[in-house]
């Protein structure tokens, strides 16, 4: 069973021992999601046919910042740029490439509506509700910043633990890390 904005309210009512509005929860759910889109490192893919080296191309609405980008299974480290806006990419090369993108996690429109995030995150977004909850009427609410200062802690933690590599006894298992290594690219200098 998915879990969902209702449980979100459920768990965050209990927290702050008071009813929180169903608008209020769907809109914290996807408040947290934007302020945390780089920890939740949800990402997507498109293909991009490049046919003209000079040509920029629109990226998929809805992904930000570009992870990695790879030219027939292989990373590709040639020359590329965004456009001010960001929605268009220039690739230097001919060819066909995947384009790995973060992307906000989906919004939720609904009390019902499942919160896709990996379950590590799970209290961390609760936390987050309950102080946004507990500030809505004082800014400065001890109770709140407290809860968001837990929500920020609890997020970062799970985003930490999922780039860490398994270890087994004798050996330890590489993974790709989804933030790439993006900072030797001459468009980030």
């Amino acid at each position: 069973m998915p879990f969902t904005c209702a449980d979100v309210q459920d768990m965050a009512e209990r927290e702050v021992d008071d009813v929180i509005d169903n608008d209020d929860v769907v809109s914290y759910v996807n408040s947290c999601f934007l302020e945390y889109t780089e920890a939740f490192r949800k990402t997507a893919e498109q293909t991009i046919v490049v046919a003209d080296a000079d040509t920029f191309y629109d990226r998929t609405a809805g992904h930000l910042i570009v992870v990695k980008i790879t030219n027939n299974g292989e990373n590709y480290e040639g020359d590329w740029e965004l456009n001010h806006e960001r929605s268009k990419i220039k690739i230097k090369e001919k060819g066909t490439f995947v384009v790995e993108s973060l992307i906000i996690p989906t919004e939720v429109a609904d009390i019902n509506d499942p919160v896709q995030v990996h379950d590590g995150f799970k209290l961390g977004i609760v936390k987050y509700v309950a102080g946004l909850f507990k500030l809505q009427d004082n800014d400065q609410n001890p109770d709140g910043l407290r809860l968001l200062g837990q929500a920020d802690g609890l997020i970062r933690k799970a985003s930490s633990l999922l780039t860490m590599p398994d270890r087994r006894p004798g050996q330890r298992i590489p993974i790709a890390r989804s933030a790439g290594d993006f900072r030797n690219n001459v468009n980030f200098r």
